[in-house]
């Protein structure tokens, strides 16, 4: 390890040290939900530290933190490289923050070695990329690239009520100007690199990979209403259970997307919320998400239509009134081959083992490719675990991909292409 690394490294360890004690849990994870105390600390920190790399720090109307640096004889051309910070209930140390420091610590390196590039570079933290408090996910984004109507995020609150109007406000963001936001300059292209969420890497052995497609998530809540009654009293034949319509839905959910053998289509019930809540009364009202992606567009509708027409089927059956409401949609994605094969004669050059690999999980990215030029990179996870405490990178293959992200932005910022 040279120098440089060495200085990296420590760079690295404090801030990804300093970040996961923002919203510690006692699991040894973090929770740090959108637009909350916990994310405002945590924005503060990342301000804080791009003013000390360089970067002229501003926000946008949907909380979306820029730091920019424009050198003397820059273009008017801005990479950008990003990811977010806010967390999942009880999430991992590395999801969203490793790619937001592999971010800064390669821009730091890059102004420090090379002060005069031909183009601007940004470092981008997406808000509310998880969509755990609001529902929905990759709200900054999809704000940016104008993909989110106003009149929707109005229907957006958290549990307590809150809107997601009112929780912009505590980050400097403004709800009603989200419609006239626009990306600020000319931007040649968008990276972002992330922990893998998966155990493809870790088997193979691979430090990086190299992301060609994303798949597309669709995000269902179901509400199904039966007719609460006495656990004792109320026969069997004559019960409205909702709770009883809803295991046969999630059972319905996993038989259809397990029929279609295909490797990159999955569904998931993730969360579900039953009324009364007691254990002798019969449910009469039950909350639930199903979440459906992959990476074929037809596949997965196809997916989603009989999974839909199941459900009514088993409401109708029982005597339940079912309500469906989309939360989340975005299309599955290619990545931009021009910048993947830049990714890989780069990593051959570095001497820096990867594979080619498709992103199961979505990511800003998703949104970002829709309008520039975009690629991403994978982290190797040592545990194959994500949206949890387990998760784990090593500072080996954290440098590695500052080290590939550095030399391909460095490529990039200096192109006359």
């Amino acid at each position: 390890m040279n120098a440089e690394q060495e200085h990296d490294q420590f760079f690295i360890n404090n801030c990804l040290s300093e970040l996961a004690k923002i919203g510690e849990t006692p699991e040894g994870g973090v929770t740090r939900l959108a637009f909350t105390v916990e994310d405002v600390l945590a924005r503060n920190k990342i301000m804080e530290w791009m003013e000390l790399v360089g970067l002229k720090v501003r926000l946008d109307a949907a909380g979306n933190i820029f730091g920019r640096y424009t050198p003397d004889n820059s273009d008017g051309e801005v990479v950008m490289i990003g990811s977010h910070i806010d967390t999942v209930i009880n999430g991992g140390l590395y999801d969203g923050a490793l790619g937001v420091v592999v971010g800064l610590c390669a821009i730091r390196r890059i102004i420090r070695s090379s002060p005069k590039m031909k183009r601007s570079i940004e470092l981008v933290i997406f808000s509310d990329e998880e969509g755990v408090r609001f529902g929905g996910g990759l709200f900054g984004s999809k704000a940016l690239i104008k993909d989110i109507a106003l009149e929707s995020i109005t229907n957006f609150t958290d549990e307590k009520g809150i809107s997601l109007f009112e929780a912009l406000k505590n980050v400097g963001g403004d709800a009603e100007q989200i419609p006239h936001l626009n990306l600020n300059g000319d931007v040649k292209c968008y990276l972002e690199a992330h922990i893998d969420q998966s155990n493809e890497l870790n088997d193979e052995e691979k430090p990086i990979g190299i992301v060609t497609a994303i798949a597309g998530p669709v995000s269902l809540s179901m509400k199904i209403l039966g007719r609460a009654g006495h656990a004792g009293a109320e026969p069997m034949d004559q019960r409205k259970d909702a709770l009883a319509g809803a295991a046969e839905i999630i059972l319905a959910v996993e038989e259809t997307v397990k029929a279609v053998k295909c490797n990159y289509l999955v569904g998931t019930v993730g969360n579900m919320k039953l009324y009364p809540g007691a254990s002798n009364v019969i449910p009469g009202e039950v909350e639930l998400t199903i979440d459906i992606r992959g990476i074929d567009a037809k596949i997965r509708e196809e997916a989603l239509k009989k999974i839909i027409e199941k459900a009514k089927q088993i409401c109708t059956a029982r005597g339940l009134i079912l309500d469906i409401f989309e939360k989340h949609r975005v299309d599955p994605i290619s990545l931009d081959e021009e910048l993947i094969s830049l990714l890989e004669d780069t990593s051959d050059e570095l001497g820096i083992p990867y594979k080619k690999i498709i992103s199961r999980a979505s990511h800003d990215a998703m949104n970002m490719a829709k309008v520039v030029p975009t690629c991403m990179l994978l982290v190797r996870n040592m545990t194959g675990s994500s949206h949890c405490p387990e998760e784990e990178a090593s500072i080996e293959d954290i440098l590695k991909t500052v080290d590939l992200t550095a030399a391909v932005l460095q490529k990039i910022i200096f192109s006359e292409k």
